[in-house]
Parts: structure tokens; C-alpha cells; sequence
């Protein structure tokens, strides 16, 4: 085009096209100037300087792949853990206005409580004393969970909710297919309705919408099969706010019942007030505890806590998740600090160089920016690899997750990660660019034309031993907190349990109630099943316990009496274990003996026998001999005496392995009395 102007200009003054060519001035920036209306200037700047970044890294791969490498270790490790915690800290809860449910129930003060760690309320008092909605709530709501079973043609063991008839509706969640729960199917003794979980609706009738009004078998505990119409599907997004339930059954409990007594503890929820928060709530309620406490079987030293609904779900799991954060945002921190110092001395390198080009043109400006470019482009190539380490640093993250942690199993890199991802791709561009930029930006244009003896050093030195003393500082701290935490885990790791579990493998069964009616049933089954344990190819020997080794839920008593002492010489004490057990428990485990024998198999035809931990015969006996005597309690079998046979050490069976041990008295369990104990211990061949 601007050829065919020369030549019609040329041909309408009457002039030859040199003449024309000087009227229309510098034909280079004639071209430039019109290249900047179809392509910006600054696309093609960032253009230029991108490709000259990459000759630079082919020059000089060394850096730019070490550089890269750092770089990427952060970011993946950054965005990992993001995804791993986002549904812990950071994104909603699937429920309209979150921020406004909480968890409301009573607190126990008295250590080993029930209530000590999680709120709750009794059923009863629930009933009893929120008859109607408390002042700081707009609506309130219950349930409960347990284990529960399909018993039909293909038999499934599932969770069961159950919640009262405004559920849903306080947690503002719809069901996607039939109808919720109706006032009516909440009263005590109606028929049962059921709602379903959408997995279990796709995973068991094939999402089938003929499945509304059709009838599935459902049984808990003892509880015979009872056929329980279901008429809705809940939507696929759903999560229980606590626990877990594939099943949602109402609860039930009104109209209340006088003599009915404490039953069990029921988990509260609640939608605040726009104007009231939690701590204001608590100060509310503070005059309804009396009632509450007269309620309870005994008078603990019970309080009222209100807390965000987030916050239940997450519980000691927050605490933790902030300490990796920091801990990966130190590590990718150091990682910057390290990267703007080798950048730092690459601008040293290329000072002669910037010179040069600020000789033939370039400005400050424009040399600065080249700098930060390279900057961006490190951070972006290496936010591309650390994607590709983030999804294997994810499932690795996943996996060592502990139970418990709502939305862990979730976790993925979706577009809200992507995002943050990019985001913290940006940021430590700009980080590592920064001072390199301001270096160039401050070194002047044809500083690096001077001869060395010449040249100022600048404030470069004195920024480069700055963010050397910041990064040695940041990692001896890191490094320290490490060794903490893990001189920590190793000594949770070498504490001693009491038994030795390698090579042990564990089966908990459930029996239906509908195929195993009465504990003779029970005891047939279990003693097929030891049979062929024991039978198990590479099996060294089986045993069978009523409570899953070695902490699982068994029963206690704190009022045990001893033989040749009076009932009011048995003074209270704490709680003391009882758990069934059948020959070779002890040697599965090998729990050590300190006294007498252990179980044998001819304990079977003989009179009814127990073994004490060290710590119950120090309780039972004041540090006197155990063997011989006979102990007796209503929660050991038929509450008969039993001899004592033997003493073993203690063993670690509370809820958390740093906790102390609990007293225990391992009783045999009674051939055709077994009723239904839930564990076989199997060893498979050392």
C-alpha cells in the first residue's frame, strides 16, 4: 500500500518516486505506525521480548531449568494443598446462607466425657425444653446417624439419618426428585417414609425415576426389617452437615413423652438471626441449662457452646490445615527469594548488554520491562509444571489425609483451583521480577559502558546480601519447625501400645437381624466363621472379640465387685472396660503377660473366667494379687463371677494412640452365649 501511494503521489505532482518518497518522510516509521493499528504495541513488545527470553535460556539452559525446577517444587506444592484444604477452609458449605448454621448442644468439662470434645443435646431435653424455637434461632433442627441395612435380594450395609421433618429446609436445600418430609411423618408412631441419597439411587436402581413410592427393607440393630416407602431422591451435591448417610428416616420424637427416659444424644443444628451471633447466642441460652441438667442421667459440669457450622465439620482439622499452609507458604516464599537472587546476578551478567541496548534507543523503562518479562515467563513455564506435579502431589496428600476430614475425598483440581493457580502464578512473577526490575530501572542506561573500576556498585550488592540473609533466615526456621514436628511424630510413632499389630488383619460383621434372630443364630455364625478363619490358608491361628481391636466401643462399669468384699467396700472408681474375647487373643497380638496364663480352650467347659489389665488389678486389688479371686459385674455375660486367670500389661485402646490406657477385664466369651460380636482377628503366617 505504501508502494502504490509513492507511485499515484509521484504521478500527481510530476515528480520521480525519490522526490515522493522524501515528501512522505521515514518510510520505517510510516510501517511502524500503522502496524500499531491492528496489533497493539504492547502484545508486540511482550512478543519480542519472549522470544528473546527464550534465545537467552537456549544460551544458557543451566539457569533456566534450575530456576524452572525451584519455581515449580512451591507452586505445586502450594496448589496442592490448596485443593486438598479448599473444601475444609475456604469454599462454602452446599447450603443457601451458610454462615448462619451452627451447631448448638452442651459441652462436658470432665475428661473421657462424651461430650467433652463435641457438642450435643438429649433427645429428651430437646423435646422437653425447646418446645418452641429458642429467641436467638430463626429455626432449629436434629438428627442422629447409624448403621443400618438394606435386607433384601442383594443386601447392603448403609448409614441411616435420622432428622426431623424441617431438615432440609433449615439447611435451604430442595429434593430433586418427589417430595421432603411432611410435619406429619415426624409425629411418634407413624408410618416410616424414607428419602434417599442420589449415589445410592444411581448405584442401586440404576436412577430410576420410578423408584418414588416403591418400598425398600430397611433394619438397625436388633430392629426386625421393616418395609419403608420411598418418596424422594435427594440432589447429587448433597452432604450430610455431620457424618455421613445414604439414608434419611424421620426422627420421631414428638409429641413428647413424660415417662419416657433419657434415651440418647442427638446432634442440633440451627439457623441464627440475621443480627445475633454465636457468642450471643450462648449468653441466650444460658438460663435454660438448669433444665437441661436436670435432664441428664447424672449432673455434669455441662455448658452451653454455639459454633459456626464450618467450624464442627472441621474441628482440630482447621488447626492443622492453617500450620501446612503456612509451612508451604514459608517453602514457596524461600523459593522466591532464592530465584530473585539468581535473577539478580543474571541482570549483573547482562549489564553491559542493557547498556548497549540503551545506547542504540532503548529507554529505562523498556529495559526494566524486559527483565520483568523474563520474570513472568520463568513463573509461567514453571506454573505449567507444577499442574503436572500438583495432581500427583494431590492424591499423595489425599491419601495420607486422616479419617474424618469432610470434603478430602473430593478434593481435584477443578476451574477454582486453576484460577488460584493462576493467580499465584502472577504473583510470584512479580515477586521474583521486582527487584531485578527496579535494579535495571536504577543502574542507568550506559552505566555498564564504564570500565569496571568505574562503575558504582549500586544498590544491587547490598539488595542481593539482603535477600541472601532473608532466605537463610526463613530456611533454618523452616527447617527447625520440621525437625519439631517431626521429632513429634516420631515420638508418637516409638510410643509403646501394648500390643504389636503386624500382620494382623481385622473383619468387623454385622449380622442382619431379619436372618439371625436370636443369639443362637448369632453364636452358629460365629463359630463357623472362627472355624474357618482358623482354617484360612497362611493363618496362624483366629480369634473372635465382641469390640474391634484395640479400641472399638465396649462396654464399662464403674462399680465392680470383688470376691470377700463387701458391696460397700467397693468404692466407686473409674471407668473399667469389659471386652469379650475368645482363646488366642492375646497371643494374635502378643500382649505381653505379667501374671497367671491366658485363655485356653479348655477355659470353654470350665467355670466362667476373666483376665485383668495391670492397670484394673491395681484398681480392684490395691496393688494385691488378682489370680484366684473372682470379679463380678451386670455388663460382664449374665453378670456372672468370674475367676481371674491372668494379668496382662495395658494396652493403648482409647480413642487417640497418646491417650493413657484404659483399665480392662478380658472376659471368655461363652460357646453359644456369644451373641454378636463384631471382630476376627486374623494373622496370616509370619
Amino acid at each position: 500500500e505504501l508502494e502504490a501511494h509513492l507511485a499515484m503521489r509521484a504521478e500527481h505532482d510530476g515528480v520521480d518516486e525519490n522526490a515522493a518518497r522524501r515528501r512522505l518522510g521515514n518510510m520505517l516509521r510510516t510501517r511502524e505506525s500503522m502496524r500499531r493499528v491492528w496489533i497493539a504495541q504492547w502484545w508486540d513488545a511482550l512478543r519480542q521480548d519472549a522470544w528473546f527470553t527464550w534465545r537467552s535460556w537456549r544460551r544458557q539452559p543451566g539457569f533456566a531449568l534450575g530456576v524452572i525446577f525451584v519455581l515449580a517444587l512451591g507452586l505445586g506444592a502450594s496448589t496442592a494443598l490448596f485443593a486438598a484444604l479448599d473444601r475444609v477452609l475456604f469454599r462454602p458449605l452446599p447450603y443457601a446462607d451458610p454462615d448462619r448454621l451452627v451447631s448448638v448442644g452442651l459441652l462436658d468439662a470432665a475428661p473421657g466425657s462424651f461430650l467433652e470434645q463435641t457438642e450435643a443435646m438429649i433427645d429428651k431435653g430437646y423435646v422437653q425444653v425447646w418446645d418452641t424455637t429458642p429467641a436467638p434461632f430463626e429455626s432449629v433442627t436434629a438428627m442422629k446417624t447409624a448403621t443400618c441395612d438394606i435386607a433384601e435380594e442383594q443386601p447392603e450395609q448403609v448409614r441411616c439419618g435420622v432428622v426431623e421433618s424441617d431438615f432440609l429446609r433449615v439447611l435451604g436445600v430442595r429434593v430433586a426428585a418427589g417430595r421432603d418430609f411432611a410435619p406429619e411423618d415426624d409425629v411418634r408412631g407413624a408410618p416410616r417414609v424414607a428419602l434417599i441419597s442420589h449415589g445410592l439411587w444411581v448405584r442401586r436402581y440404576g436412577a430410576d425415576p420410578s423408584v418414588i413410592g416403591r418400598t425398600v427393607s430397611l433394619e438397625s440393630g436388633t430392629r426386625p426389617a421393616q418395609r419403608v416407602p420411598i418418596i424422594g431422591v435427594l440432589p447429587p451435591d448433597f452432604e450430610m452437615p455431620v457424618d455421613a448417610a445414604d439414608v434419611l428416616l424421620p426422627l420421631q420424637l414428638r409429641p413428647l413423652d413424660p415417662d419416657l427416659p433419657f434415651s440418647t444424644f442427638i446432634t442440633t443444628l440451627a439457623r441464627l438471626r440475621p443480627e445475633v451471633t454465636a457468642e450471643r447466642a450462648e449468653l441466650t441460652l444460658a438460663p435454660q441449662l438448669p433444665a437441661m441438667r436436670e435432664l441428664m442421667p447424672s449432673n455434669p459440669r455441662v455448658s452451653w457452646k454455639v459454633r459456626l457450622l464450618r467450624d464442627r465439620r472441621a474441628g482440630d482439622a482447621a488447626r492443622v490445615a492453617w500450620l501446612l499452609m503456612g509451612a508451604v507458604g514459608a517453602f514457596l516464599l524461600i523459593a522466591c527469594v532464592n530465584v530473585a537472587n539468581l535473577l539478580l546476578a543474571r541482570v549483573g551478567e547482562r549489564q553491559r548488554e542493557f547498556a548497549v541496548r540503551a545506547a542504540v534507543g532503548a529507554s529505562t523503562m523498556r529495559l526494566a520491562r524486559l527483565a520483568l518479562a523474563e520474570s513472568l515467563l520463568l513463573a509461567l513455564t514453571a506454573g505449567g509444571v507444577a499442574l503436572l506435579a500438583a495432581f500427583a502431589l494431590l492424591k499423595t496428600f489425599v491419601t495420607m489425609a486422616p479419617p474424618g476430614i469432610p470434603g478430602i475425598g473430593e478434593a481435584s483440581i477443578d476451574g477454582r483451583v486453576f484460577v488460584v493457580a493462576a493467580l499465584l502464578v502472577v504473583m510470584t512473577g512479580m515477586a521474583i521480577g521486582l527487584w531485578p526490575a527496579i535494579s535495571v530501572f536504577r543502574a542507568g542506561g550506559l552505566q555498564g559502558l564504564r570500565s569496571k573500576s568505574t562503575a558504582s556498585p549500586g544498590a544491587r550488592p547490598r539488595v542481593r546480601f539482603a535477600l541472601v540473609t532473608l532466605q537463610i533466615a526463613l530456611t533454618l526456621a523452616l527447617l527447625g519447625s520440621s525437625a519439631l514436628l517431626l521429632r513429634s511424630l516420631w515420638n508418637v510413632v516409638d510410643l509403646p501400645l501394648g500390643f504389636d499389630g503386624e500382620r494382623v488383619i481385622t473383619l468387623t460383621a454385622a449380622l442382619s437381624a431379619t436372618r439371625y434372630p436370636t443369639a443362637k443364630h448369632g453364636a452358629a455364625f460365629f463359630e463357623e466363621l472362627l472355624t474357618r478363619a482358623r482354617a484360612t490358608p497362611g493363618a496362624v491361628s483366629a480369634a473372635l472379640s465382641d469390640a474391634a481391636a484395640p479400641r472399638g466401643r465396649r462396654r464399662g462399669s464403674t462399680n465392680i465387685g470383688v470376691e470377700g468384699r463387701a458391696p460397700a467396700d467397693s468404692a466407686s472408681h473409674p471407668t473399667i472396660r469389659i471386652r469379650e474375647v475368645t482363646p488366642g487373643y492375646f497371643e494374635i497380638f502378643r500382649i505381653p503377660l505379667v501374671s497367671g496364663r491366658t485363655f485356653h480352650e479348655t477355659d470353654w467347659d470350665g467355670e466362667p473366667a476373666a483376665v485383668l489389665s495391670d492397670s484394673a488389678e491395681r484398681i480392684l486389688f490395691a496393688g494385691g494379687r488378682a489370680v484366684g479371686r473372682r470379679v463380678q459385674a451386670p455388663a460382664m455375660p449374665n453378670g456372672r463371677w468370674h475367676t481371674v486367670v491372668g494379668v496382662t500389661a495395658d494396652v493403648r485402646n482409647g480413642q487417640r494412640a497418646t491417650d493413657a490406657p484404659e483399665p480392662e477385664i478380658y472376659v471368655l466369651a461363652r460357646r453359644g452365649e456369644w451373641g454378636t460380636p463384631p471382630v476376627a482377628a486374623l494373622p496370616p503366617s509370619r
